[in-house]
């Protein structure tokens, strides 16, 4: 949908979706994609879908609906909604809500009420402006990932070309001329931020491999590095060059936000009575 001409505004912001609740039938789903439009309400059933602008047969389409705004505090009476980026959609299929949004979006749209009711409307003052880069596609994370593959793939075609010498094996933990077991400096170095370990390696001529460096970098919040396994990767100076973005980048920040408050709806998700008797059941079946 945003690679169309129709897709002006190139802002992670633009498009959102609806969590609808029919009281009919009690059925929860989520609907298709559309373009910001403060003119019209009308948004598409399916999933798969996006809507871009608003015609004068819109409304009279099977494919959309046009939806009450869903109340916090009071039970509707006819089909309802909340808005949700679609990005923030996107960010929650790497979270555990995903789960819970697979197996009963009533439970989700529960929580997303009780939320509401604890902390109100978040943020107060939205400032477009000072959050330009996208927090789920996060070009940044992508292009130093990237990177760091044409860089391992550089290394080993030079390492081909060096006929007669043998291939180093892969990068594994060396504890050098340090008298502390691998084990105990990997329980002090997780206390420890990246940039320290990484000094500390230098001075002590310690090396803890690619395997330590790759464990460091968190797969719930760098979601992008999920099924990326190659040797060839540093995945020391990816740790660390990612670390610095956290540092640096707006996106990031609202990132972290933004998985923080899915937290506290898990947090919400996990007190439900529905969500303790399928976890109870999930054991039994184990």
């Amino acid at each position: 949908m945003e690679s169309s001409k129709f897709y002006r505004k190139k802002v992670w912001w633009n498009t959102y979706r609806m969590v609808l609740y029919d009281p009919g039938d009690e059925m929860c789903w989520i609907s298709g994609v559309k373009l910001h439009d403060k003119f019209t309400q009308c948004i598409p059933v399916d999933e798969d879908d996006g809507f871009y602008y608003r015609d004068w047969n819109t409304v009279q389409d099977p494919r959309m609906v046009a939806p009450r705004i869903l109340s916090p505090s009071t039970t509707p009476k006819e089909l309802a909604g909340y808005y949700i980026h679609s990005r923030c959609w996107e960010l929650l299929s790497h979270h555990e809500l995903r789960t819970v949004a697979e197996r009963d979006m009533n439970t989700l749209r529960l929580a997303l009420r009780t939320k509401y009711t604890q902390t109100g409307y978040q943020p107060k003052c939205w400032n477009p402006d000072a959050s330009q880069e996208d927090p789920v596609r996060t070009k940044r994370v992508s292009d130093a990932i990237s990177s760091a593959l044409k860089q391992g793939r550089r290394r080993k075609t030079t390492k081909k070309k060096k006929k007669g010498k043998r291939q180093p094996a892969p990068q594994k933990a060396r504890v050098g001329s340090c008298n502390l077991p691998l084990e105990l400096l990997c329980m002090i170095f997780d206390y420890l931020p990246s940039q320290t370990v990484a000094f500390i390696e230098k001075e002590l001529g310690v090396s803890m491999g690619n395997m330590y460096w790759r464990s460091r970098i968190s797969t719930e919040f760098f979601y992008e590095i999920v099924g990326v396994d190659d040797e060839r990767i540093d995945w020391k100076q990816l740790c660390l060059k990612l670390e610095r973005q956290l540092a640096t980048s707006t996106a990031l920040v609202i990132r972290r936000y933004l998985l923080e408050c899915m937290d506290d709806i898990m947090e919400i998700v996990r007190r439900s009575r529905s969500y303790t008797k399928w976890a109870g059941q999930q054991c039994k079946d184990k």
